[in-house]
């Protein structure tokens, strides 16, 4: 269980390249956790915490994430857990070139410490891991970095596809695998009457938005039917995105988004 809250805040990097998508928003979103639901024999019977990402950068200098996620699970009997994730990546424009690092800790001990570089090769893609320990991984498979993978999401979902399968490669589970992603993109949804300042300031921008479903599949286990974990979100075409669901199977989270601020966008 714990593994699977260190995979959260990697996966949502929604950041899109300059050439692809002109309207690309730089943004810092904080996200309250809650419970959603577990299954009894999981004894999880609460989740709360923060999640906060930000993003920066164009096409001509790469772009930046930097995110954190803060949550404490519940126990029956009254034990928690206090789960910390802290991270950052750094993805070229051409999607050629992905550096990541990320500590987490469980109640202040460092169980997880990842940093790498992986880059795009004739061959297929390269990926030299410093931690948490020198190795390096060669990938057959043309996989998607996640700025480039977003990217083309939405650039399906402006194209009316509702199905897509990526190979997708976000630096996780000590940086030597990736993953098959399965996308269910629904129909394009009309601006809400939802009140707040975070919905106003995206309606007055009219930016369209998706539902999106995302199913991620361990590639050594292809002809599993369950995924690793799952997760839904309306997805926005500046890359901004709200209202998660996020289900591992034994129990499941929501990440609603209460603030948002834009920033400035560089230029090229």
């Amino acid at each position: 269980m714990i593994r699977l809250f260190t995979l959260v805040s990697s996966c949502f990097c929604l950041v899109l390249p300059a050439q692809s998508f002109e309207k690309y928003q730089a943004h810092r979103a904080v996200y309250e956790v809650e419970f959603d639901k577990a299954a009894s024999e999981s004894r999880l019977v609460g989740v709360d915490g923060v999640w906060v990402i930000e993003t920066n950068g164009a096409y001509c200098t790469g772009y930046n994430v930097d995110y954190r996620f803060i949550t404490r699970l519940s126990y029956d009997g009254g034990r928690t857990d206090v789960l910390d994730t802290n991270g950052k990546s750094f993805e070229s424009g051409d999607g050629v070139a992905f550096n990541f690092s990320s500590v987490t800790k469980q109640n202040e001990t460092i169980i997880e410490d990842n940093k790498g570089v992986a880059s795009k090769r004739d061959d297929g893609v390269l990926v030299q891991s410093s931690r948490p320990v020198e190795t390096e991984v060669t990938f057959e498979e043309k996989v998607l970095f996640p700025t480039e993978h977003m990217s083309k999401l939405i650039e399906e979902a402006k194209a009316g596809t509702r199905f897509t399968e990526n190979p997708v490669y976000e630096g996780l589970e000590e940086a030597e695998s990736y993953y098959a992603v399965s996308a269910i993109i629904g129909k394009e949804q009309e601006q809400t009457s939802e009140s707040g300042a975070i919905h106003q300031v995206l309606d007055e921008k009219a930016v369209r938005r998706w539902p999106v479903s995302l199913s991620y599949f361990k590639t050594d286990k292809l002809g599993d039917s369950v995924p690793e974990w799952q997760t839904r979100f309306i997805m926005y075409e500046n890359g901004i995105a709200r209202a998660f669901k996020i289900d591992y199977g034994s129990f499941a989270i929501k990440a609603n988004l209460m603030e948002l601020e834009l920033l400035e966008n560089e230029s090229c």
